[in-house]
């Protein structure tokens, strides 16, 4: 029988090892099993025990649940955010930007002279502006409310070349004067006073209503007159004088017969180069703050040969008028066209999508309430601001106007049959320029459209200049030009006439405006539109309050 005694050690070898790899599988499946139970435990105790966890859930059955709704909440408070940001009355839009340049408040004429008509004009950088305040006219189609245009609003801008005040001389209170050039369009005496390089005497405009001025009158040698004037808190007055080569050489005046002023008018003209000129002669008066006084004044032709040509009394240039007694004014038209000659809307419109229908300002629809303007109703210059009251414009009589500083017009008016109100306020006070100020409130309208920047520029305008360079070019397309803007502000240029529009207006999110700020270029105008709302017939916007401001500045370039 053989010995295998290598071989039998192998096996029992191998059993051994195999058997020592057994319990190695059974302890690691005990290892396994205990760890298992471990885990279970755990979560269990997490699931059930764990403060920190079921804090976290908030309520929810798994985490996954809370923070699903926290990201709906937040998408909610999002929402809400947003709406704030973009409700017009809760959230601060772009105020209106602040004009440039140098801001003066210089005298202006205003005068009614209708019972629907206000004329006022303002100085502005070179020369002055003419602005036309209508009512009761307007749009009556069939896409308009069509009757009731109370509001007293813009419909022309122009410009005057020039402007002055003063008191006629033609009838003294005693003593005796003839007619050496009668007062007219551009008479002699106006022609050595103004250079009017663009006069266009059709659009003179003047205290006699037939755009005629001054005059200049003959005092006889050895002759003298006198005048009774009101005392004013002004310590000095003034008299123009055509001078003459050939004329008197010896002229007194005198205040309550006291001899304040001898001038030879000879004098004043230059040797050589003329045989006439114009003196302007100043001399010092008696003042009196409340004006219930009335100084003589005399003047003397001492001349026993030759006569004297007084042509009135306080003359001044309207920007330069501050209170001096005059019963008198003149401008001067201009052939330059306008900055606004289209009567259409230059403040606000709104359309009402429930009627289908446009309202405010040019489109009617609009019931005046009260209507008040600065008024002076003691005299035709103001003394000082306290001489000024609100007066509605029904009382102030026709016809009647004033020389003052401080000019404003206030309105509150009924939109769309009582749906909702605005009060607006015309702001005057700063020279060659119009700010207006609206509060839109007592809202019941759907508004499918609401602009509150409107202003009919003069089709000439076909440059903008601000915030980008466009032409226009010179016939008219009929389409809206958009214009990309971060502030309200649009500059418009008459190349032609060099004169400048610049309109300043709040500016709004667009979260209604599905047009945003664009001009029309169409053949009565080129027209700015803007406003909050637009194009929103299909989903109109109920909005119940709204302020917004606009001004406009009338530049020539």
């Amino acid at each position: 029988m053989p010995n295998y005694p290598y071989n039998t050690l192998n096996v029992q070898l191998s059993i051994d090892n195999l058997n020592k790899l057994n319990d190695n599988f059974v302890n690691i499946e005990t290892d396994i099993k205990e760890a298992n139970d471990r885990i279970s435990e755990i979560v269990a105790q997490a699931g059930s025990d764990n403060t920190e966890i079921v804090d976290a859930r908030g309520g929810f059955p798994v985490l996954s649940d809370r923070l699903n709704n926290t990201d709906t909440r937040l998408d909610q408070g999002v929402a809400s955010v947003r709406d704030d940001v973009f409700d017009y009355t809760l959230t601060p839009q772009s105020p209106k930007p602040q004009k440039n340049g140098i801001r003066t408040n210089s005298a202006k004429i205003i005068q009614k002279t209708s019972a629907d008509e206000l004329q006022i004009v303002q100085r502005t950088n070179k020369g002055y502006v003419h602005y036309t305040l209508t009512k009761n006219s307007g749009a009556s189609g069939t896409e308009d409310y069509g009757i009731n245009h109370e509001l007293i609003r813009l419909t022309k801008a122009r410009q005057f070349q020039d402007a002055y005040v003063y008191f006629d001389m033609g009838s003294p209170a005693s003593g005796t004067l003839t007619t050496l050039y009668e007062a007219g369009q551009n008479n002699t005496i106006e022609q050595r006073l103004f250079k009017l390089p663009q006069l266009d005497m059709s659009r003179n405009f003047s205290s006699k209503g037939d755009g005629t001025g001054l005059a200049c009158y003959e005092l006889a040698a050895g002759g003298e007159v006198t005048y009774n004037l009101d005392a004013t808190k002004t310590k000095k007055a003034n008299i123009l004088f055509l001078c003459s080569t050939g004329g008197g050489e010896d002229v007194q005046i005198l205040i309550n017969d006291t001899l304040v002023k001898s001038f030879n008018p000879r004098s004043y003209v230059v040797t050589g180069t003329t045989t006439a000129a114009m003196a302007l002669i100043e001399f010092e008066i008696p003042s009196k703050a409340d004006g219930d006084e009335i100084i003589v004044l005399k003047i003397k032709n001492n001349s026993s040969s030759y006569p004297v040509y007084p042509c009135c009394i306080n003359f001044f240039e309207l920007k330069d008028h501050n209170g001096q007694v005059i019963d008198n004014f003149k401008c001067f038209g201009s052939t330059r066209g306008g900055w606004i000659e289209n009567s259409g809307a230059s403040d606000y419109a709104l359309y009402d999508a429930t009627a289908g229908k446009w309202f405010g300002s040019y489109h009617g629809g609009e019931v005046s309430e009260h209507d008040f303007l600065i008024w002076n109703q003691n005299a035709i210059t103001d003394i000082d601001d306290y001489d000024l009251s609100m007066t509605a414009f029904a009382d102030v009589p026709m016809g009647e106007w004033r020389i003052q500083r401080n000019f404003k017009l206030y309105q509150q008016t009924a939109l769309a049959g009582g749906k909702a109100r605005m009060v607006s306020e015309f702001d005057f006070n700063v020279d060659g320029t119009l700010e207006m100020d609206f509060g839109y409130y007592d809202g019941q309208v759907q508004l499918g459209t609401f602009y509150t920047g409107l202003t009919s520029t003069n089709t000439a305008f076909s440059y903008v200049f601000q915030p980008k360079f466009h032409f226009f070019g010179d016939v008219p397309s009929g389409n809206h030009y958009n214009i990309p803007l971060t502030e309200g502000r649009v500059s418009q240029v008459n190349p032609t006439d060099v004169l400048q529009l610049d309109i300043r207006f709040t500016k709004f999110n667009q979260e209604h405006d599905t047009r945003g700020p664009s001009i029309f270029d169409h053949d009565n105008y080129r027209k700015f539109y803007y406003g909050p709302i637009f194009g929103a017939a299909s989903n109109p916007v109920s909005l119940g309050s709204l302020s917004f401001s606009k001004g406009l500045d009338f530049i020539v370039r």
